[in-house]
């Protein structure tokens, strides 16, 4: 079964994703996510779903330039692809000393309150919208480990 359809029937088994609805891909420039939405996009496309997909780009400015050229790159793809664009950012080194968190659990949490306050933004209290996030098993396991 190809990625495509096996994606596909995931998301319609769970009743992740409705027809019609919005979805707020977080796109970091990396191969995980890039993979997301051009999974979501095909499958939009390939079904006939109306989704509304807007990217979503949060620079945690830990990496300078680096950082800076992910950010450009994602732009770039939202451009090219036709979709909406958001960028976040914030001091993620000040919210870990602030909070006493590692950097790894600081940037998370910046990152998912920046995500849910665009959701809002984007009217997710009214109708229906959904956050996709890409991650994969080194993130699970990243995610354990910190939680232990």
């Amino acid at each position: 079964m190809n990625i495509l359809r096996k994606a596909f029937l995931t998301i319609e088994g769970y009743d992740l994703i409705r027809k019609a609805e919005t979805v707020l891909c977080a796109v970091s420039g990396g191969p995980d996510s890039v993979a997301l939405l051009t999974i979501l996009k095909e499958i939009n496309e390939m079904q006939d779903l109306g989704w509304k997909i807007h990217i979503a780009h949060f620079n945690h400015g830990l990496r300078g330039k680096e950082a800076d050229a992910d950010e450009a790159f994602v732009k770039s793809l939202a451009e090219k692809l036709q979709l909406p664009f958001h960028r976040g950012a914030a001091d993620v080194k000040a919210l870990r000393k602030a909070e006493g968190l590692s950097l790894e659990e600081a940037a998370r949490k910046a990152r998912h309150a920046w995500l849910r306050e665009t959701a809002l933004g984007l009217g997710a209290a009214d109708k229906g919208l959904k956050i996709a996030l890409g991650h994969n098993l080194d993130d699970q396991a990243e995610t354990i480990l910190h939680r232990i």
